[in-house]
């Protein structure tokens, strides 16, 4: 291959890295950092833990896209490759934009560029701007590093209102299946740093997120049984489960019965006999789960001893 040749294939190559895609039907750039975000990020926890920092593991990624980073774009002029320098990003010019309250080219940044970006001074109609530009376009590169970096900016306040202007304006079943769970993960990292009592399980699960719960998975149950919480607090949390039951698809449910059963003995969660206790903290879930469950959640001794309702427990009754 002669020396033109071999330059006129490094440019080709060049185009095709930087080349310029679309963002909520704005043409923007492709910067390195995008290209880095898209083939990184994507489960590349650093944490084992049953509640891993995605926050933190984030900003290990941020130290690629601060500075100021040279943009291209590639076009075809006359059949030949071109390369054009655009515009240099910094995370300043980002802060810059919305200081100004210039939300017209809100979506032409990356979301890790927000999420390395400060964010915490900005109100909530700026953060819930910014996520909208990436909760439902399925073309949007997103992580849960992403998510995770920009919400944990925000004080409880803010996001309480966040989600408040999301639920609003964002159809749930417009939001991609992914960016569901990164947005569940992402609130309960934010919400692990105060106190999680009954009031506040019940505000977040039964009215903030309660659209996201379908997409509840066993790795997040596993996070909220690693925490500090009490059985009021699990109840509260059950109870907003058990109110989106009939959306969540069978595996779903399966899996959150199991949880359940899990969460009430390591917490030895009772109230009143076995048979309020059941009906209390499973519900809906009952249906889901089997003799054996109950009888490691509760003891076989006390299931035997139990006088079953059969309009109270119309599946556990046909296993007297």
């Amino acid at each position: 291959m002669g020396r033109k040749e071999v330059i006129s294939f490094l440019v080709i190559i060049a185009g095709l890295l930087f080349s310029e895609h679309k963002v909520n039907g704005q043409i923007t750039t492709a910067s390195t950092a995008l290209i880095f975000e898209s083939t990184t990020t994507v489960g590349a926890i650093l944490s084992n833990d049953a509640c891993p920092s995605y926050a933190e593991n984030g900003k290990t990624l941020c130290t690629t896209v601060t500075g100021r980073l040279v943009c291209y774009i590639s076009y075809i002029k006359h059949s030949q490759w071109c390369i054009k320098p655009m515009t240099i990003f910094s995370h300043s010019d980002i802060v810059a934009e919305l200081t100004n309250g210039d939300l017209a080219n809100v979506c032409s940044h990356t979301m890790l560029q927000y999420g390395c970006a400060e964010l915490s001074g900005f109100g909530s109609n700026v953060i819930a701007a910014i996520l909208k530009c990436y909760l439902t376009d399925g073309n949007a590169v997103t992580s849960q590093e992403s998510f995770s970096l920009i919400l944990s900016q925000l004080d409880v306040g803010t996001l309480s209102s966040v989600m408040t202007t999301l639920n609003q304006d964002v159809s749930y079943s417009d939001i991609t299946e992914n960016n569901k769970v990164y947005m569940l993960n992402a609130v309960l990292e934010n919400l692990r740093a105060g106190n999680l009592d009954a009031g506040v399980m019940g505000l977040w699960f039964q009215e903030k997120l309660y659209s996201y719960l379908p997409a509840i998975n066993a790795e997040i149950l596993n996070c909220i049984t690693s925490l500090s919480l009490s059985c009021d607090a699990g109840e509260a949390f059950i109870t907003a489960l058990d109110v989106a039951y009939s959306k969540l698809n069978q595996d779903t449910k399966e899996i959150v019965g199991s949880w359940i059963s899990q969460f009430v003995q390591t917490r030895s969660c009772r109230q009143g006999s076995v048979g309020q206790s059941i009906a209390i903290y499973f519900k809906s879930f009952i249906s889901n789960i089997n003799v054996t469950v109950l009888q490691a959640t509760f003891g076989a001794t006390n299931l035997v001893s139990c006088k079953w309702k059969s309009q109270t427990f119309p599946f556990l009754s046909r296993h007297r």
